[in-house]
């Protein structure tokens, strides 16, 4: 838990927030008695100790993949992040970091050079998206809620343990992935940097 939270926020400062499900999430919705909002860094440990015990509980654990500037999950409110996401990724998507989600299920990561604003930050997911057949319609987000390693997810009342597939070191070029996007070729795919 503690790695995921600093791989998506680092150095950066902002409001966190945390979400949590105690139940079927087909069923159940992230609603605002199932939101932890934390400023980080300053509230690091309280953060990760929330979600350490909702993780603890068995409770499906998400976060949303970036920081705000006030206590709201809107795009508006959105600080610049250097992470983009997919969700219903495949084993084989390039990617800095996989998270197997259920077996055989997986949300992808990108790590960029540097930070880019939401507006960017969802040409790029759209464009990554349309990519990759198969990719859920909400990889297009840009601050949805992500699962954290370490939660569980308890899909048609499973119980699976939310885990790390693939970490890397594999950093993408920003301005390479928004060419790309400007080219209107829908490929985001670029060599590491």
């Amino acid at each position: 838990i503690p790695s995921f939270m600093e791989y998506l926020f680092s150095n950066r400062a902002g409001w966190a927030c945390l979400g949590w499900l105690d139940g079927d999430p087909l069923i159940e919705e992230i609603d605002g008695e199932h939101q932890e909002w934390y400023t980080w860094p300053n509230q690091r440990e309280k953060l990760i100790s929330s979600a350490q015990w909702h993780a603890d509980q068995g409770h499906n654990l998400y976060v949303r993949q970036v920081l705000f500037a006030k206590r709201s999950g809107t795009k508006a409110a959105a600080l610049p992040s250097a992470i983009l996401w997919q969700d219903e990724a495949r084993i084989d998507t390039p990617a800095s970091l996989l998270v197997e989600t259920s077996s055989g299920n997986y949300q992808a990561h990108i790590k960029l050079d540097r930070d880019a604003s939401t507006a960017d930050r969802e040409r790029m997911m759209r464009a990554w998206r349309n990519a990759r057949p198969g990719a859920d319609d909400c990889s297009a987000n840009p601050v949805a809620f992500v699962r954290v390693p370490g939660g569980h997810n308890t899909k048609r009342h499973g119980d699976w343990l939310v885990r790390y597939a693939m970490q890397s070191s594999r950093i993408y070029t920003a301005d390479r992935l928004l060419a790309r996007c400007d080219a209107g070729r829908g490929e985001t795919h670029a060599p590491p940097a």
